[in-house]
């Protein structure tokens, strides 16, 4: 797989921690294949309720913690997972297909 998804969170509440979630599910509809990066920026551990996806992987930024969108870049150079990133924030939510 050349591309894959890069997803930015910080969960403060309730809400938040459902964002990810539908950001992801989403993911899974178009991109059932596709690796996911899920990276964790500095959330408030009360509300961390992880649950599993399919080729998911969660990263906790603790290299550039704060560093929000920003920290995405930073990994996906250090890591290099996938040729491509679609690098997008959690409360993103795909509705179609789009060809990257």
């Amino acid at each position: 797989m050349t591309t894959g998804f890069i997803i930015t969170r910080k969960i403060i509440n309730d809400i938040t921690n459902q964002y990810w979630k539908e950001a992801c599910r989403c993911i899974r509809i178009f991109y059932p294949d596709h690796p996911i990066i899920i990276l964790d920026d500095n959330s408030d551990p009360q509300y961390k309720k992880e649950i599993t996806f399919t080729n998911c992987t969660l990263i906790t930024n603790k290299d550039f913690p704060g560093s929000g969108e920003l920290g995405a870049y930073y990994y996906f150079h250090k890591l290099h997972p996938f040729e491509k990133a679609v690098i997008i924030h959690d409360s993103i939510f795909f509705q179609k297909y789009i060809d990257f």
